[in-house]
């Protein structure tokens, strides 16, 4: 799965990449955004307990309102983290939208583990990276299965975040700030 600077996501063959033509996917969503938004840095995947595939997509801005998700955390006017299972219909792959999570600014590529998704709302960011604003960055828990909130790290992050992305070690998530410091979450089992 790949994704597109206007949003859309891609499932491509990986012995035949983009087709006989070079140029058709299997599986083609609708751009994730309405206009003036679009997908942050790359996608993470899950494989769930039941073998099911996820894919994870960090969208900036408000979502298109042709994407039908299964499941909503809320109303969305900054960005969000839109989750889909990786599903065969008549023999093709298809992505369908599964869940949208709580309203995040500039959310990174989030990281799953042990069920969880881990996302990061950066806070205010222009579409060229650049910090805008004092809004400060907050980590959230994710289930991963309905992106419903486990876990918040509230008002304890002063600053934006690093657009640097987040790491999973040795059960707590890591991440740093555009200032440079390094948080981590409590330990997460």
């Amino acid at each position: 799965v790949s994704s597109t600077s206007d949003g859309r996501l891609f499932v491509v063959d990986s012995k035949s990449f983009g087709g006989d033509d070079h140029k058709t996917p299997l599986f083609e969503t609708p751009p994730l955004a309405a206009p003036g938004g679009g997908i942050w840095g790359g996608l993470s995947r899950w494989k769930g307990p039941d073998g099911k595939q996820w894919v994870f997509a960090p969208v900036w801005g408000k979502l298109n309102p042709d994407l039908k998700s299964g499941r909503t955390n809320g109303p969305i006017a900054n960005g969000a983290i839109v989750a889909f299972t990786l599903e065969e219909h008549d023999g093709k792959p298809v992505l369908t939208p599964a869940w949208v999570s709580r309203d995040m600014q500039s959310p990174v590529p989030p990281v799953s583990t042990s069920g969880a998704v881990f996302a990061l709302s950066a806070g205010a960011y222009s579409s060229d990276g650049r910090p805008r604003g004092s809004v400060h960055a907050t980590l959230y828990g994710l289930d991963a299965q309905t992106g419903e909130e486990i876990y918040s790290s509230g008002n304890q992050v002063t600053a934006p975040g690093a657009l640097t992305g987040l790491t999973v070690s040795n059960g707590r998530v890591y991440f740093a700030t555009a200032g440079g410091t390094l948080y981590r979450s409590e330990e997460h089992t």
